[in-house]
């Protein structure tokens, strides 16, 4: 019996110590409630420095039920800051599962947002497209088709503009980016045709740029003046006009044949030394000559000859700079040196000889008409009548000489 006894004092032993233990633990989890309810209160109210009493808490009660929904408070409070480093930290460490199903929607977006703006675009956009619906499924749109127009896919960032676009908030930025993107996709007779209407409904962030695109789309389209039009009013608000845009201005202004303004435009990025102005410099020497200024024409071409940018205009400028040098000054060096520089232009050896031996011809030159017209390696009826021409009156001059 007094075995029976015993046995039966250590069987209520322990359970009036487990009934103690249990009674200390939903003590610790009320209080773990308690405090983690209290400091939810806090983050929600944006508290100054709540970073080290979530981290104490976090540390106190690791599993208490409420330690999920702590770190995905903080998560919010450090997104609102603009912390989004720390944010990001949080909603990593947080289980979204734990989570009501608006909070879900948040968290993946607001996950989403931070992996933006830390440069891992690719998670973004995995963490984005994770959103099939809800209040925050417009921004994850607009934020998924952000990234693909700087990934330069705007072929896969319109459709997602569009959904977005159906969202007051972001309606308007929405439709510049599409605009901008059909731009880039080279559909000019999109941004023309719809870009007028879009541009009276842009605010001042986007209207400026907007001008660019559409007077670039007239301007592809061959409509020189609605380009101008639009580039002007581009100029007008524009914080800094770069060397693109001087150079573009005086492309607009040499199609319309307004050769002084184009020069002002192009003097202002003119230099061999990059390709906008080795290409200014050859606009230049085209303008010159239409304003009849052949010194001035024969500098822009020497200069645009000097640049290694682009080859065609390369060749061409020196073509040029080398008929303006015989044309002012009778030297055929430039000639000589043309014709050595671009041996494979085979066919301007016939019409640089042919040049050479008409301006003779006509200066009475009769004798360096007929070596220039001679060299012809191809000769048509009409080199054929001025080497005849040349050679008979140079035979005038030599029997009015004498030299028989």
């Amino acid at each position: 019996m007094t075995r029976i006894y015993r046995i039966l004092a250590l069987i209520i032993g322990m359970a009036l110590c487990a009934s103690n233990l249990i009674g200390q633990t939903n003590a610790v989890k009320e209080i773990a409630r308690e405090k983690g309810l209290e400091l939810i209160q806090k983050i929600e109210k944006e508290y100054p420095n709540v970073h080290g009493e979530v981290e104490e808490y976090l540390n106190a009660y690791p599993q208490s039920p409420l330690a999920d929904h702590i770190k995905f408070s903080y998560a919010v409070y450090c997104f609102n800051q603009g912390n989004y480093s720390a944010a990001g930290e949080q909603l990593e460490l947080t289980n979204p599962r734990s989570l009501s199903r608006i909070q879900q929607q948040e968290y993946k977006f607001k996950l989403g947002y931070c992996q933006f703006r830390s440069g891992d675009n690719q998670e973004a956009k995995n963490t984005f497209s994770k959103i099939p619906y809800g209040k925050y499924r417009a921004a994850a749109m607009y934020y998924l088709g952000y990234i693909n127009y700087m990934e330069h896919n705007f072929s896969g960032a319109i459709p997602l503009f569009e959904e977005a676009g159906t969202d007051a908030k972001f309606a308007e930025s929405c439709k510049y980016y599409i605009l901008e993107s059909k731009f880039m996709l080279k559909d000019y007779n999109y941004v023309t045709s719809t870009g007028k209407g879009v541009f009276q409904q842009l605010g001042n962030n986007y209207k400026t740029q907007a001008a660019r695109i559409l007077s670039e789309s007239y301007f592809a389209q061959n409509l020189p003046d609605e380009a101008q039009y639009y580039y002007e009013l581009y100029a007008l608000n524009a914080e800094k006009i770069t060397e693109k845009d001087n150079f573009y201005s005086g492309m607009i202004a040499y199609t319309l044949k307004n050769y002084r303004e184009a020069i002002n435009s192009f003097e202002k990025v003119a230099t061999p030394a990059d390709s906008i102005g080795q290409s200014a410099l050859y606009h230049m020497g085209q303008c010159y000559i239409q304003l009849k200024n052949k010194h001035k024409a024969l500098e822009s071409f020497r200069l645009a000859a000097q640049g290694n940018f682009d080859g065609g205009i390369k060749e061409d400028a020196f073509f040029n700079y080398a008929k303006l040098s015989f044309d002012i000054g009778k030297n055929i060096a430039p000639f000589e040196e043309y014709l050595a520089k671009f041996p494979a232009s085979n066919a301007k050896w016939d019409e640089i000889h042919n040049y050479m031996g008409t301006a003779f011809l006509m200066g009475q030159e009769y004798e360096k008409a007929i070596a220039a017209l001679g060299k012809i390696r191809t000769p048509q009826k009409q080199t054929a009548r001025h080497l005849q021409k040349a050679s008979f009156l140079r035979g005038l001059q030599l029997a009015e000489s004498n030299s028989y």
